[in-house]
């Protein structure tokens, strides 16, 4: 090897540098990851729990349970967890509102 194509760090020995690189790439990671936007497909639709449900709708979770089972919500069952679409709750709240008035 020429000398041109060496590099010499004077006084970080081998470990210390592997540190220091090692952080670096981390920090330059995050900083993509804080940086990039997070895109969501049209397509893909916003599953919350039955918790969060309940608290959307300001109910218990037995008349979610109870709604659910009557066919008033949509359910979608991942393997033993239980969601909701977002999107399909609130338009039912907005419906039920329409026919009151």
């Amino acid at each position: 090897m020429s000398s041109e194509s060496q590099i010499m760090f004077v006084g970080v020995s081998p470990k210390e540098l592997v540190e220091l690189i090692s952080e670096n790439v981390k920090m330059q990671i995050q900083n993509f990851v804080l940086d990039t936007p997070k895109v969501k497909q049209k397509d893909e639709p916003e599953l919350i729990t039955r918790k969060e449900a309940a608290d959307l709708l300001k109910v218990s979770l037995v008349t979610i349970h109870d709604w659910s089972r009557n066919g008033l919500l949509t359910h979608y069952k991942l393997g033993n967890r239980t969601y909701y679409n977002r999107e399909e709750i609130l338009e039912k709240v907005y419906a039920s509102n329409r026919k009151k008035i």
